[in-house]
């Protein structure tokens, strides 16, 4: 997978868990440190946070 990523035209959203080794993307990332591959469950109000910042900045 990580290598397809570089042919997505569109900009990405990849939250990872600080002890997360099954992604490797090159696009830009967010380390969430208490998390493994789950963040989005594992600390919610922060993925939250930072998934609607990254859509403001990218979407307007």
């Amino acid at each position: 997978m990580t290598e397809e990523l570089r042919f997505i035209d569109r900009s990405v959203f990849l939250g990872l868990g600080a002890y997360d080794y099954l992604v490797s993307p090159t696009s830009r990332k967010k380390i969430f440190e208490r998390s493994g591959h789950y963040a989005m469950l594992e600390e919610p109000e922060t993925f939250d946070e930072e998934l609607l910042r990254w859509m403001e900045e990218t979407q307007g």
